[in-house]
């Protein structure tokens, strides 16, 4: 049999090589922003509690923790989040679609990142359970910024939105200022091998999961067995 591995040595992707390295060195992961002073990690048993049961408007943040593109993301995010902290009109929330795969799915999560907002006034469709889609992908800070100013620039300041406490220093707050309008970024050969990483990165995790798996049921067979 080992005759034909040569054979098949030129047809194997210089990637798969990257990423067998990076699965046998794969230290687990963290969550992107369980140390925020600006967002909230979210949970789907305080889903309820915080976002649908609460007036304050929430923006979501619905990530992976595995997706590269979702890692660039967060400090986006989080600054974000702290840039809208002063006029007291929304909160921001995250929650982390690789370990509640099902609780994103049931929210019409289809790529990540993806953003939504709930609780809008005006706004039907952010108050379905749902909530109302924003975008799917990365922003720059000024097109996203650029995006929620407008979706909050007729609705009255709310006296105290959610804030986290778990960093121990929060950061200055800055005053609003106004942005250029959203940019999309064309596609390209670039965005296309991202993509390509992207896919190759979900892939390499589904298959360290199922064997993950499959050892553990190893484990408590042969436990069974003696």
């Amino acid at each position: 049999r080992l005759r034909y591995i040569p054979s098949m040595l030129p047809v194997l992707h210089p990637v798969c090589v990257i990423f067998a390295t990076w699965l046998l060195a794969w230290p687990g992961h963290a969550k992107l922003f369980a140390n925020s002073r600006w967002v909230v990690e979210l949970t789907p048993d305080i889903l309820e509690p915080t976002v649908h049961s609460s007036k304050s408007i929430w923006f979501v943040d619905f990530y992976a923790s595995w997706c590269p593109h979702c890692q660039a993301f967060a400090p986006v995010w989080e600054r974000t989040a702290h840039f809208f902290a002063g006029d007291g009109k929304a909160s921001f929330g995250a929650l982390d679609c690789q370990d509640y795969s099902d609780t994103c799915s049931s929210y019409g999560v289809e790529g990540y990142p993806t953003m939504k907002v709930f609780n809008i006034p005006g706004n039907k469709d952010s108050f379905n359970r749902t909530g109302d889609s924003l975008h799917s992908g990365e922003m720059s800070d000024a097109a996203i910024k650029s995006m929620l100013a407008k979706v909050l620039s007729k609705i009255p300041a709310q006296a105290h939105p959610f804030v986290s406490t778990t960093a121990s220093q929060p950061w200055t707050p800055m005053s609003p200022s106004p942005a250029p309008a959203p940019k999309e970024e064309r596609a390209s050969s670039v965005s296309a091998t991202k993509r390509l990483v992207d896919a190759e990165v979900a892939l390499v995790f589904a298959l360290r999961s199922g064997t993950a798996m499959a050892a553990a049921k190893g484990s408590l067979a042969g436990a069974g067995g003696v």
